[in-house]
């Protein structure tokens, strides 16, 4: 009775074991399989295609003082309109030179009497302002600054005759909000608080008589430039490197504003 009974125990100890190690496996197995199933299923592989790292867009390059100022500021200092001094003109920037560098530098980034801020250009960094000045003074002498690799006199740009630049008809088909931003970085220095007898922006009376020589008069003007009896306009408002079409385009923006 004993011996049977103590076989029993023994055959129950041995059933447990085996139990025991067969739960271990299958869960080593089932944590296998859990790791296979999260697997990614496949990787894309475009025969002939490398993979490429990031573009990383590089910064525009400085501008030039030379190209800021043949873009910029010829148009008023190359033939001396709007008071401002000529380009190699010793004795026009005599006066000025006496003031000191860095209050020509404050007046041409803030504007100053007939000078608009930044030249009419309100891109243009405080550093690009600083640059072109230190530019036009080298090319009279001024000692303050080092002199420009090239000095020879800018060629001034040719203005087109009238009777190209007018337009065939006094259509105002234009894109307005162009317009809209050619006048917010060119032509606000000036009409937007009426500098050198520019119309302002909204003002109908001042914009009537001028309206009434027609879209054609107004828009050759502002591409060649305009002495009138109470203000002047420097060609493309100063910016020559605006192309003809942005001028019309602002030109229309601003006659749009009061009609």
């Amino acid at each position: 009775m004993t011996v049977g009974f103590g076989a029993i125990i023994t055959f129950i100890v041995i059933v447990l074991l085996i139990t025991k190690l067969g739960s271990g496996e299958h869960h080593e197995d089932s944590k296998d399989m859990l790791s296979e199933r999260l697997k990614p299923v496949g990787q894309v592989n475009v025969k002939g295609m490398v993979a490429q790292a990031p573009v990383v867009e590089k910064a525009a390059a400085p501008r030039s003082a030379k190209e800021i100022y043949e873009t910029v500021c010829q148009a008023c200092h190359t033939p001396g309109i709007l008071e401002a001094p000529k380009y190699g003109d010793k004795a026009a920037w005599t006066d000025r030179i006496a003031k000191g560098e860095a209050m020509l530098i404050q007046n041409a980034v803030n504007g100053f009497n007939t000078m608009p801020a930044r030249g009419g250009n309100a891109t243009l960094s405080d550093e690009e302002v600083k640059l072109t000045v230190q530019y036009m003074l080298a090319a009279v002498g001024s000692n303050e600054t080092p002199a420009p690799d090239q000095q020879e006199m800018p060629t001034p740009v040719a203005a087109t005759s009238t009777s190209e630049s007018a337009t065939d008809s006094e259509s105002t088909d234009f894109d307005l909000a162009l317009g809209e931003e050619i006048y917010n970085t060119a032509c606000v220095a000036c009409h937007a608080m009426g500098v050198a007898g520019a119309p302002k922006v909204g003002d109908k009376d001042n914009w009537a008589p001028r309206i009434a020589k027609g879209m054609d008069t107004l828009s050759t003007n502002a591409l060649q430039g305009f002495q009138g009896e109470i203000g002047v306009m420097p060609p493309k408002g100063g910016r020559m490197d605006l192309s003809d079409d942005r001028v019309k385009a602002a030109v229309a923006y601003m006659v749009s504003q009061v009609q």
